[in-house]
């Protein structure tokens, strides 16, 4: 064998070595903790007594103080083992411990790296919680993170510019980094030439320096630990040269083992790979057909919950739709999983069942939907039923008129409530058109109401229009009466003059009153064939109140024309009187004459008012 190889193949021993170190050291770990449990049990080997994941739910109950139930205690097959190891990793992840790329399946099939990576995060969440770090002035117990915080104050301290606070925005200029470096070996990092400005620029190229000496770092320590391997190698053995002859031939027979060895390699990789392609693949058809038969099962009972009112109806649309869009994003999984299945020339009925699914989610959307119509149907015609209900109650309710006030305060009502019967005409047909789609809804009834009403309305419209033109016949009586006894107040404000000239001015006005009172005469008349018209009509107004106004406007008549012939009796009185006077006058004026011719005796005067004596009486 050839000193060249030698090293290579003592490097990959090495770290296969460590791997085991670390699987011993694990166990050991893992047993001291199990050793508290009450159980007491204790493993042999890390990557195969944690196969069927009670040890690791043992193991989690001591770290947490937290009761974990195995989900399956007697069950030795595998679902059962994966069932409990994924129980273990949901209780990590509730503790929010990160479970990136560890499955159930890697802990089953014993995946060594993803069991020490488990281990390990296991012991960085529930051991190493506080470390013990030396200050200047003390010991302090902190946590990993403040513990690496402080670490990092205490290489950086001294540097100018360098504040190291937090894990973010106080290693964004990357001095920090550089101080640290340039702490363990200042010969790779010029500190002082570093930029400080704090532009993107000068940022960048500070974290470029830094990362680069540090890779510097990484592969110096590779090639040392290299160059210590193979100088152990050398010290450790010496070969003659008739022995390395003779190792040759074993040496390129080896290095051809080799050479097949990896291909070999190379194919079982493969191998696994396609394996556990498959298995992933069988895992999320398993997990999808759980899904949906749960899904399947979930739907049959809500099914046979009808809900009661329009209101679950509602909410179990709502709930339905949600469930809607869970289904269309496993949808687009489901698409991915039968283009695998199908590359893998694996049979599945998934689709079938998904099939089966769809078909379930949609007659359950129809039947909340028709369902939800009915129930806002019957909902609309309790509302009408209640409106008609209250506008038959506002009719029945209307007392009768006591005067033309209340009258017209009816009939306003009584055509708004008309108006309103008009307006719900339209829908309450459309409402009965619908009932025509869902059972045992019959808005007949309602219809049959609606024309009652209007009807009724129009009837107590006609009742009321009667009323109310007697209280206008009564109001236009009271008008004819106030005129009369206008008319009659004017005639009494003529008084008869006390000559002849004035009589003729006074009688000429009332000439002109007795004019409009003969035009009038047939207004009256009218009046009292109204009266007698509506009180065979049959009026629902008060008896009395006919029978007193057409009384009240005769009367007043009556009074007007008395009042009438007394002032016509009185101007003939004095214009007979004025003219009698006149005569007199025009004698005494004769006789005045002949008294001048005729000496005025007392006997003359006695004459005279012997005259006047027997004139009046």
């Amino acid at each position: 064998m050839s000193r060249k190889s030698r090293p290579f193949q003592i490097t990959n021993f090495f770290v296969d070595e460590r791997e085991a170190v670390q699987g011993r050291t694990f166990t050991k770990w893992v047993n001291s903790q199990l050793s508290r449990h009450p159980q007491g049990v204790k493993i042999d080997n890390l990557y195969r007594d944690l196969y069927d994941g009670k040890n690791l739910i043992r193991l989690l109950h001591v770290l947490s103080g937290e009761h974990l139930k195995i989900p399956n205690t007697r069950g030795r097959m595998r679902i059962h083992a994966m069932e409990n190891v994924q129980r273990a990793i949901d209780f990590l992840r509730e503790k929010q411990v990160p479970m990136e790329n560890i499955g159930n399946h890697d802990i089953v099939d014993g995946n060594h790296r993803i069991i020490l990576g488990l281990i390990w995060t296991v012991i960085l969440r529930f051991q190493i919680q506080d470390i013990v770090i030396d200050t200047e002035d003390s010991k302090e117990r902190r946590s990993a993170k403040d513990a690496l915080l402080l670490w990092s104050q205490m290489k950086t301290k001294g540097y100018p510019n360098v504040q190291v606070k937090n894990f973010t925005k106080s290693w964004k200029d990357g001095l920090a980094l550089n101080a640290i470096i340039h702490r363990h070996r200042p010969d790779l990092v010029d500190f002082n030439s570093l930029a400080t400005d704090g532009s993107v620029a000068s940022n960048t190229a500070n974290l470029e320096n830094a990362f680069k000496q540090a890779e510097y770092l990484g592969n110096e320590l590779h090639r040392f630990f290299n160059a210590f391997l193979k100088k152990k190698y050398e010290e450790d053995q010496s070969f003659t040269p008739k022995e390395a002859a003779d190792l040759r031939p074993k040496v390129e027979q080896l290095k051809a083992e080799y050479d097949e060895l990896i291909e070999l390699a190379k194919a079982k990789s493969k191998t696994l790979k396609a394996k556990q392609t498959l298995h992933e693949l069988q895992q999320d058809l398993s997990e999808m057909d759980q899904w949906i038969i749960t899904k399947l099962e979930l739907l049959k009972r809500i099914c046979e919950d009808k809900p009661e009112d329009l209101t679950e109806v509602q909410r179990a649309l709502a709930a339905h739709q949600l469930e809607q869009g869970e289904v269309s994003v496993r949808k687009t999984k489901l698409a991915l999983l039968a283009e695998r299945a199908h590359k893998a020339e694996q049979q599945t009925e998934i689709e079938q069942k998904w099939a089966d699914l769809s078909e379930m989610m949609t007659a359950r959307a129809e039947l909340l939907e028709k369902e939800q119509e009915r129930l806002q149907h019957q909902q609309k015609h309790a509302e009408f039923v209640a409106l008609l209900g209250e506008i038959k109650s506002r009719i029945e309710h209307s007392s009768k008129p006591t005067d033309d006030a209340e009258v017209q305060r009816q009939i306003k009502a009584m055509k708004a409530i008309k108006d309103q019967l008009v307006d719900i005409k339209k829908p309450l047909d459309e409402l009965q058109a619908e009932a025509e789609n869902f059972e045992e809804a019959d808005v007949s009834s309602s219809i049959n109401e609606h024309s009652a009403l209007v009807d009724t309305v129009d009837e107590k419209l006609v009742y009321l229009d009667k009323i109310s033109d007697a209280y206008d016949f009564a109001n236009e009586c009271e008008e004819e009466e106030q005129w009369c006894h206008e008319k009659a107040t004017l005639l009494e404000n003529l008084s008869v003059p006390d000559n002849l000239e004035e009589i003729s001015v006074i009688k000429t006005r009332f000439d002109g009153i007795r004019e409009d009172v003969d035009k009038r005469s047939q207004v009256v008349d009218q009046l009292a064939a109204r009266g007698e018209e509506l009180n065979q009509g049959g009026s629902d107004a008060p008896p009395e109140l006919l029978e007193g106004a057409v009384i009240s406007v005769q009367e007043a008549w009556n009074a007007l024309q008395k009042a009438m012939k007394e002032k016509e009796d009185k101007f003939a009185h004095g214009e007979t009187l004025q003219k009698f006077l006149l005569d007199v006058a025009q004698t005494e004026m004769r006789i005045g004459e002949k008294a001048q011719i005729i000496e005025s005796t007392k006997e003359g005067f006695s004459i005279r008012n012997s005259f006047f004596t027997a004139f009046w009486t």
